[in-house]
């Protein structure tokens, strides 16, 4: 068979060859007997009818374009593997000629990429914040506690952002009472924007027993009339503002497992570490991921984004179909347009491969390799969550397989990457984000609710989350 290989860009060949008549023949035998099996063909059993039969009631060009279907997947793979050329996606049907004695066929190839030169790793220094907990950030916890536990006390004096009221409200349009707007003993927070567009403009200064009235829009509470102009009238019945109870040992023993200020300061300021620490080392990682994409400058094929950007899309989809939610409720409840989400996937499509080509780029200049027990593992741990029908499960030497090798592989480059590079703080000193999170684990006998709103965090999961799959997808 003449085959002929052009260079149609960096990563991309167009393959071209013939396909004998006498092959495409026996392809359209093969076809004809599919065919009969599929098609109802009045007076033969199915898949008994003859090749004229099958032709004349679903016509040639029907058996040829099956054949030709059948027939190309198999010769384009073994010209791959005689031309030594491997296909980073599925390759693509460019042109179908007829010719004298069978027919011409171009099929465009895409290769994955090979980098030059590799992005810099060893050593990098990457920016990050401190992971100091300050003591404004403390006082700030401590704050937001108080302010959990804080009562209400009626005041006699104007009312003053932050307090509470207690508010009488009506409204008409054109001199004519909207029913719908009156209510009474309404508790607002001022300043809290809330309720009505422009009412913490004029609740502010008001005394109890004081009225204010102002033209506004009717909110989005409304339904149809929502955006309607209205005259709001407000009487401001009670006036009460927040007490904090002090930061005592007696308050922090009553609502917490600590026995006073100290002990709880000190948990305290440990775990916002941990929280602080974790959110820097993965920043850390992002911005790592970022700067060896910008190493990247390739022109990489057309069909590998595409195939990157299908994956990204499956993915996605079944995610929101766990959810039980369409892709139309997405757009809907996202105000997305469809083009703006094709933008953004082939954006995210684009520096994914990027990252990975700049991983595998690593991989090779460090000497990494999968061995022969960390793919049987794998395979194994995949077997594991298909659970039993596992069994007939056979990923040896199939397209899976090097997929979950490739996998490994990037994880493995990832934490070469985590280990050469160096993150700094804002004066340039190195920050061991293992050695502070050693420094900031809780004693074992050290326990006790300190922030009764929110979860300790594991500041260890930073540094275990370390593939580049797990980017924000849901873009």
């Amino acid at each position: 068979m003449s085959v002929s290989v052009n260079e149609v860009g960096p990563f991309e060949r167009m393959v071209s060859f013939m396909i004998p008549e006498a092959d495409l023949e026996q392809a359209k035998n093969r076809a004809a007997r599919k065919l009969a099996r599929e098609v109802r063909i009045p007076g033969f059993r199915p898949g008994r009818a003859p090749r004229k039969v099958v032709e004349a009631a679903i016509g040639p060009d029907r058996i040829r374009s099956e054949a030709i279907d059948e027939l190309l997947p198999g010769k384009v793979g073994e010209i791959l593997a005689t031309e030594g050329l491997v296909a980073a996606v599925p390759p693509s049907l460019d042109a179908l000629r007829d010719v004298d004695g069978g027919f011409e066929v171009d099929v465009k190839v895409a290769l994955w990429p090979v980098l030059s030169v590799v992005p810099t790793y060893v050593g990098r220094e990457i920016t990050v914040d401190s992971p100091v907990v300050t003591d404004d950030e403390l006082d700030e916890q401590i704050e937001l506690m108080r302010e959990q536990f804080a009562d209400v006390e009626e005041v006699d004096r104007p009312a003053e952002e932050g307090d509470y009221t207690v508010l009488n409200l009506t409204g008409w349009r054109d001199g004519v009472a909207i029913e719908e707007v009156n209510a009474d003993g309404l508790f607002y927070e001022v300043g809290s924007g809330m309720l009505i567009e422009g009412l913490d403009t004029h609740l502010p200064g008001v005394t109890k027993g004081g009225i204010v009235e102002f033209d506004g829009s009717l909110p989005e509470g409304f339904g149809e009339r929502a955006g309607e102009s209205v005259t709001f009238r407000v009487l401001v019945s009670e006036v009460r503002e927040k007490v904090l109870p002090e930061f005592t040992d007696e308050w922090v023993s009553e609502i917490t497992e600590f026995a006073d200020v100290e002990a709880f300061t000190t948990t305290l300021r440990r775990r916002l570490g941990q929280r602080k620490l974790e959110s820097i080392a993965e920043s850390y990682r992002r911005s790592l991921l970022d700067a060896i994409s910008g190493d990247v400058d390739i022109e990489v094929p057309e069909g590998i984004i595409q195939s990157e950007m299908d994956d990204l899309l499956h993915r996605f989809v079944h995610r929101l179909e766990e959810q039980e939610v369409s892709l139309e409720d997405y757009f809907k409840a996202t105000g997305l347009d469809r083009q703006q989400f094709v933008d953004d996937l082939a954006k995210q499509a684009a520096y994914t491969v990027k990252v990975n080509l700049a991983l595998d780029a690593i991989a090779d200049d460090a000497g990494i390799e999968v061995t022969s027990d960390e793919l049987h593992g794998a395979v194994e741990a995949l077997k594991a969550m298909v659970g039993p029908e596992a069994g007939e499960l056979r990923l040896e030497g199939t397209p899976q397989e090097k997929r979950i090798a490739t996998d490994i592989l990037r994880q493995k480059a990832m934490e070469a990457l985590l280990a050469s590079a160096v993150p700094v703080d804002g004066s340039g000193a190195a920050v061991d984000f293992k050695a502070l999170a050693v420094e900031l684990q809780e004693p074992e006998d050290e326990g006790g609710d300190v922030e009764p709103t929110e979860e300790t965090v594991d500041s260890d999961a930073a540094f275990q989350d370390t593939d580049p799959s797990t980017e924000d997808e849901e873009e």
